[in-house]
């Protein structure tokens, strides 16, 4: 968790206790979360084209991006006349029955065809495409600028990597186990979201938001999966509530 998210969530930890006593607090003020998928290019280049856009769902093997690639695209077509000449040698050489020469002409085609073999996986690099459903959190470079190897260019999150996080008492996390069903609510998701608990921390958080060793604990972080048909209505950042 960030430590801007942290600080949120425990600003809504204070807005939502204020006043409750410990054993009337059931519902719990949190954000929506994901993993993030970092999507970059191992090679460098002038981004050609964009094909996504911040809020919007990809799936599995839609594009996402381009490098420029007319450089490699020169090259493949050299190596590709490489692989027929060397061809042409080794079929030369078993008409004319030259061992010899026959033997030198294969080496060379092994040669040929592992550096276009190499030159056509550059290639794909320059055009990476979405791993499986997701949603486009951000697009960190615009087309014509130049992308420097294995920076990110989009960011994604995989529908399957939703989750809520909220921060309990300690006398409510004693309570909490893996696993445990919860309910998530937010003005954007319509009806109520079932969800599962996959994360307790052992370590109370601060308000400082520092962990353990600080005098004034706001709680302890747990997270919790919603159940996969639910994702879609949720969004990174979103508040949330609740319900144990």
């Amino acid at each position: 968790m960030t430590g801007r998210a942290l600080h949120v969530l425990i600003a809504l930890v204070a807005l939502a206790a204020a006043g409750c006593a410990p054993q009337e607090l059931r519902t719990f003020q949190g954000l929506a979360a994901g993993d993030y998928l970092q999507i970059a290019a191992p090679l460098g280049g002038s981004l050609s084209s964009l094909k996504v856009k911040r809020g919007e769902h990809v799936r599995p093997g839609e594009p996402l991006f381009s490098l420029d690639s007319s450089a490699l695209s020169a090259v493949r077509k050299e190596a590709e006349q490489a692989v027929k000449a060397a061809r042409r040698e080794l079929a030369l050489a078993r008409r004319s029955g030259d061992a010899r020469q026959a033997a030198d002409a294969q080496s060379r085609i092994s040669v040929a065809e592992s550096r276009l073999a190499e030159i056509g996986w550059r290639l794909e690099q320059t055009r990476p495409t979405a791993p499986g459903e997701a949603l486009v959190v951000d697009t960190l470079f615009s087309e014509g600028q130049w992308v420097p190897a294995g920076s990110t260019v989009v960011s994604l999150v995989s529908a399957g990597a939703m989750k809520v996080q909220f921060l309990v008492p300690s006398h409510v996390a004693g309570t909490l186990r893996h696993g445990q069903r919860v309910e998530v609510r937010c003005t954007e998701c319509g009806a109520p979201i079932a969800a599962e608990i996959s994360y307790i921390s052992p370590i109370a958080q601060a308000a400082d938001g520092t962990g353990a060793g600080s005098d004034v604990p706001a709680g302890f972080l747990v997270e919790a999966r919603p159940n996969k048909g639910a994702v879609a209505a949720l969004r990174p950042g979103h508040p949330v509530e609740v319900v144990l």
